[in-house]
């Protein structure tokens, strides 16, 4: 059965680099492995993109949610877009799928806009891939890498991300290679266990 690694983590973290470090070591390890994202490989977000939703309610230049309609429509989008995600990467002939910005992401970003705390609370207990890194900038790196944002919404993101310390590791953002080290080397610990029980 293919196994799930995600790499979650807010705007400029370094997601997109740990993700193509990882899938090159796999490979070169005889891995099987491919890279996906959650945005991208999900059809419903280009559906979203089309008819305006995009920013789902938040402003960028203030940061505040907009529009509580709009919550309701990314939330809706959210849980089928994870169905379709989640059946549509356990088809895959591979043995290893990584995920560049996964169910973790969206999940803070649901909590951000303001979705239900209640249903937050259920959404979080749904597991998606069998291990999570969760990398962590200081908000204010974050800003001057990304800039996309105000500094309000790279300061709540962060203490959102900090509270999933449960459902994955923390990682905090350094140097490229010392990040990817400590990424291997629990991929490495967790393939080593799952061969010992097979």
């Amino acid at each position: 059965m293919t196994k799930i690694i995600e790499i979650s983590g807010i705007d400029g973290s370094g997601k997109s680099t740990q993700a193509r470090l990882l899938l090159d070591y796999l490979n070169s390890r005889g891995f099987k492995s491919d890279i996906k994202n959650w945005v991208t490989n999900c059809k419903i977000y280009n559906f979203g993109k089309a008819s305006g939703v995009k920013e789902y309610g938040v402003s960028k230049e203030s940061g505040e949610v907009q529009n509580p309609i709009k919550i309701l429509i990314r939330t809706i989008m959210s849980i089928i877009a994870f169905t379709i995600h989640k059946f549509s990467v356990m088809r895959e002939q591979y043995d290893i799928i990584i995920l560049d910005r996964g169910w973790i992401d969206e999940l803070v970003h649901l909590e951000y806009i303001g979705t239900n705390h209640h249903l937050i609370k259920m959404l979080r207990k749904i597991p998606f891939a069998n291990i999570n890194f969760i990398l962590i900038l200081d908000p204010e790196l974050g800003k001057t890498r990304e800039g996309e944002h105000v500094l309000e919404y790279y300061k709540k993101k962060h203490k959102l991300y900090l509270s999933y310390k449960k459902h994955g590791k923390i990682i905090k953002v350094g140097e490229i290679e010392e990040v990817f080290s400590e990424i291997s080397k629990d991929v490495n610990n967790y393939l080593a266990c799952r061969n010992e029980s097979q």
